[in-house]
């Protein structure tokens, strides 16, 4: 995915499983990649997460870059490079990516 400078760009990196709550980000995807928004998406896990992230990089291209591995490198660069970073829960309400964002 080529980076706009003109868009706020969403970083996630975690373990791609149900108690990180990546059903409430499915639920809005579809509406926030319609505005001015990039995402990138980095980490393993659940194969339904995985294929869902691997779906929104197939339908919105240019606005969503799922890399369906873990690198710590990559991680600090995706740290470095979003204006946000987003890390839904569904228990867990602070773990070490969120401090390391």
């Amino acid at each position: 995915m080529e980076v706009n400078p003109k868009k706020m760009m969403i970083g996630i990196v975690s373990r791609l499983t149900d108690q990180k709550g990546f059903d409430l980000i499915s639920c809005v995807m579809d509406e926030m990649c319609q505005d001015a928004v990039q995402f990138v998406i980095l980490g393993t896990g659940e194969e339904r997460y995985e294929n869902m992230f691997r779906h929104f990089d197939w339908k919105y291209g240019k606005s969503v870059s799922a890399n369906i591995y873990y690198s710590e490198e990559r991680s600090h660069k995706v740290y470095a490079a979003c204006d946000a970073f987003l890390m839904p829960s569904l228990f867990e309400p602070c773990g070490l990516s969120q401090l390391m964002s």
